[in-house]
Parts: C-alpha cells; structure tokens; sequence
C-alpha cells in the first residue's frame, strides 16, 4: 500500500468503499508504518463494527495520531463501538493534560534559584509553551452519524463533552434510538463545554419535551452557534417556539 511509503497525505477518503472490519484493520496497519500525518479520516458507510472501533481506538492510542476530522456515518458501531472510540479519545486527552502540567512543573522547578525577574520571564515562556502543548491536533470534527448511538453511548460522549475537549463539531444525525435520559445528559453537558461550536441532531426523533430542553438550556450553552434540528418528530407548537422570539436564535 503507498501510504506505507509516502510521507505526504493528509486526507483519506474512503467513504463506501466496503473496506469492513478486515480493511480497518490493514488500513491501521498501514498508518501505522506511515510517516504521513493524517488530518482528515473519512470512513463513513463502510460496514465497520464495534471490531473496527477497538482497532482504530488501539490506533489512536498508541500512535496519538489522532485526526482533527474523524468520519465514521453510516457504520454499525452501536454503543459498544462508540464508547470504546470515544473512551481512547478522552483517554488521550487526559493524558495531554497530564503531560502539559508535568511539563509546566518540571520548569517551574528549574527556575526556583534564579532571580526574581528572570524567573517571572522564564514562567511566562513556560506557560506560553504550555498553551502550545495544550493545543496539540486533536479530533475537532466527529461524525457519528447513524451509528446505532444509544443512551449508553451517550452517556461516554457526555464525559468527553464534561472533559472540554478541543471539539467543535459533532454531528448525531440519524441516532433515532436515543432517549430522553440520553438528551437530558447531553444537554448537561454542553452547559459546561466552551469548544463546540456545532451540533447536528438531524432526524433524530426529536420531540418537542427535548426541544423545549434545548430551548430552555440555550442561555446556559456558551459555545454553541448552530444546532440542528431538521427532520425531526417536532409539532406545530415546538415549530412555533423555534421561532419565537424569546428563544435562542441558535
């Protein structure tokens, strides 16, 4: 395979190409002995399941090569293979803070016996050079679309939201089998969560109880500029509350 020996591609489209789980796990091989630096990763409709998300979560992990545009509609993942993709997500990037404030302390330390302006410019640099870490590529647009998402699967992406990660988009479309307990939890979490900026919950079931939930929690969600809500199970009344004046103009 080229991408073995090439050092240059930055993209990968593989959107329905049948590659199933036997071709994630070369497609893994392959990245894995590659010097190329994979940014955007499309591998929506391609029969994976949860076998495909344990290889690619292995791949994440181990390499930390995570790419900032990760496309993964259309699969049959379900909760299982969704919570594992998310968990070496978050895992990684726990493990991205811990390695920042190690950082941060190992400098902090170095400077104790320098004078007092010295060490105040030193600190600033150690901190500039915390923020840069801190800033590593990490995933910045998840699709997750018509995966088979359910409350349990929610539930590990509410942790991540919980977590701030650097995420900002995430689409949801098509995840009909999502309940009100899993709204209630996402909805929770976007309060706390100050990076995403774009959320598609598109043909989803939505009824009006959740988008009265949404509506009512939009003050407390600072980040978000665009929701979704096309193709949902919402009535003539929730219609008229999307367009009233009192609710967010998100």
């Amino acid at each position: 395979m080229s991408l073995m020996v090439r050092d240059d591609i930055s993209s990968l489209d593989l959107r329905n190409c049948n590659i199933g789980d036997e071709g994630l796990e070369k497609l893994c091989l392959a990245l894995e002995k590659s010097q190329s630096t994979v940014k955007i990763m499309n591998l929506s409709l391609n029969g994976l399941t949860a076998v495909s998300a344990v290889r690619l979560a292995e791949y994440i992990t181990t390499m930390q090569n995570t790419p900032q545009v990760l496309l993964l509609y259309g699969n049959f993942l379900g909760d299982e293979g969704i919570s594992t993709i998310l968990e070496s997500l978050l895992h990684l990037h726990r493990s991205s803070l811990t390695q920042n404030a190690q950082t941060v302390a190992e400098m902090a330390r170095k400077l104790t016996d320098r004078a007092e302006v010295q060490q105040q410019t030193e600190m600033d640099r150690a901190m500039t050079g915390y923020g840069e870490i801190s800033m590593q590529p990490r995933v910045q647009y998840l699709d997750l679309g018509d995966c088979g998402l359910g409350d349990v699967g929610m539930l590990q992406l509410t942790a991540l939201l919980r977590d701030n990660v650097c995420l900002h988009g995430l689409s949801l479309t098509g995840n009909s089998q999502v309940g009100l307990l899993g709204w209630q939890e996402l909805i929770r979490a976007l309060q706390g969560n100050t990076q995403l900026r774009s959320l598609a919950v598109d043909y989803c079931g939505i009824k009006d109880e959740v988008l009265e939930m949404f509506l009512e929690s939009s003050n407390h969600i600072s980040s978000l500029i665009n929701i979704d809500f096309e193709g949902n199970c919402i009535s003539e009344r929730g219609e008229k509350l999307l367009r009233s004046p009192d609710s967010s103009s998100k």
